[in-house]
């Protein structure tokens, strides 16, 4: 996120899922420079802060990508003792957002202990589907959290 609070504003998200009322759907994605009250009592909804607009966004509004990599060398490490010792690996994630923002930052994931990864001939590709299953699923989460909504385009 940018450090300038003058380059944030603060968005609203429809958090409601399909119980998502009309008034929060009109406001869904509406950008505020403070906070927006609920629109009404009990709002299952999100006032998110953003990156201020206009950015330049790509042609495709669901075109988000992200990638990753291992952090390396102290990317790792050790926790507990003897047979019960396990470990984490971090991870440099960067989400590159449709609508033009990026950010970066990092995950760590617990791998458990070494003793639960057999030494196979399947081993790197078991190690590798982990941590994609794992990265994956935060890694989405955190693309909710941080960019803009795709909204389709209205015909007219």
């Amino acid at each position: 996120m940018p450090e300038d609070e003058e380059d944030e504003v603060y968005e609203f998200v429809a958090g409601g899922g399909e119980n998502t009322c009309e008034r929060c759907m009109a406001m869904n994605g509406s950008q505020w420079p403070m906070p927006p009250n609920q629109p009404h009592a009990h709002c299952e909804c999100e006032v998110v802060v953003r990156p201020r607009y206009p950015r330049t966004p790509r042609e495709n509004c669901e075109d988000t990508t992200w990638s990753f990599s291992q952090i390396p060398h102290s990317g790792a490490y050790t926790y507990g003792e003897g047979s019960d010792e396990g470990f984490e690996w971090g991870y440099n994630v960067t989400i590159d957002c449709w609508d033009g923002g990026s950010y970066e930052f990092e995950i760590w994931l617990d791998m458990g202990k070494l003793s639960d990864w057999p030494m196979t001939d399947t081993f790197e590709q078991e190690l590798e589907g982990y941590v994609w299953d794992q990265l994956y699923d935060d890694v989405e989460a955190v693309i909710a959290r941080v960019c803009r909504p795709c909204t389709p385009q209205l015909v007219s």
